[in-house]
């Protein structure tokens, strides 16, 4: 039983290790990859329909305050 714990370090240790250094490096992230993963946020654009009574409730909390500036 020893034995087979053992063993079982010894080869996942070198699994580990193996794939450390044959997995691939990560490439920076570019422009493209960010348009790919870029989502709609207009509801017309994603194809949700809102009514008025939905629209009155959570306009306020869309809407975003301003201050004047003199």
């Amino acid at each position: 039983m020893a034995r087979q714990k053992k063993k079982n370090k010894f080869v996942g240790f070198w699994a580990a290790v193996l794939l450390r250094f044959s997995s691939r490096k990560k490439h920076p992230i570019t422009g493209q990859d960010l348009k790919k993963t870029e989502f709609k946020t207009d509801s017309r654009a994603i194809g949700v329909n809102f009514n008025d009574k939905i629209r009155r409730v959570f306009r306020p909390k869309w809407l975003k305050k301003h201050t004047q500036s003199k």
